[in-house]
Order: C-alpha cells, then sequence, then structure tokens
C-alpha cells in the first residue's frame, strides 16, 4: 500500500469538497464529514455554501480555507487519513464532472 501525505490529501480533499459544494452536493457531503471525519466538519460545509453562494470568485479562499481546517483535521485525528481519502474518491465518483 503506499503512503498517503497528508498536505497532499488536504490540499487536494480542500478542491474536492469546494467543487462539491459549489456542485450542490452540500447536503450530503455535509452528513458525511459529520458522519465519518468529525462533527464539526458539518458545520464547516453548511458555512463555506454561505460564502460561496452566488459568488464564484471565492472558490480559491475556500480552498485555502478548507485545506487549513483538513489539514488541522489530519493532524490532530491521523487515524482519518484513509477514511478521508476514500470518501473524497467516492465524492469525486458522485459527481458527474471530473474533479
Amino acid at each position: 500500500m503506499s503512503q498517503i501525505h497528508h498536505e497532499r490529501l488536504a490540499w487536494d480533499s480542500a478542491r474536492t469538497v469546494v467543487t462539491a459544494i459549489e456542485a450542490n452536493y452540500w447536503p450530503w457531503l455535509a452528513y458525511q464529514l459529520g458522519e465519518r471525519i468529525a462533527p464539526e466538519l458539518r458545520e464547516h460545509v453548511v458555512d463555506s455554501f454561505a460564502r460561496l453562494n452566488n459568488r464564484p470568485e471565492q472558490f480559491s479562499a475556500e480552498v485555502g480555507i478548507w485545506r487549513a481546517v483538513l489539514t488541522d483535521v489530519l493532524n490532530t485525528r491521523p487515524h482519518t487519513l484513509t477514511v478521508l481519502a476514500d470518501l473524497m474518491t467516492e465524492t469525486r465518483n458522485l459527481m458527474p464532472v471530473a474533479v
């Protein structure tokens, strides 16, 4: 099994999360992140949705916010690394457009 780099996973996952929120998968994603990773991530998804609502210029800033949040989660809960990687693969496969 190959080793997963925390920072790379956080960065790739941040882009996937924000893309999913923009694609209106945010209710599903909020539930999945909250159940599988950390309950407080539900609120982060809802907050991101509110900030992104009709403001596509906010995309890069949201990716940065999510990268920081996910880096913190991975550093404080290293057991979630594989769970996050699997969830992001599932999220990318769920969306009709490749991320």
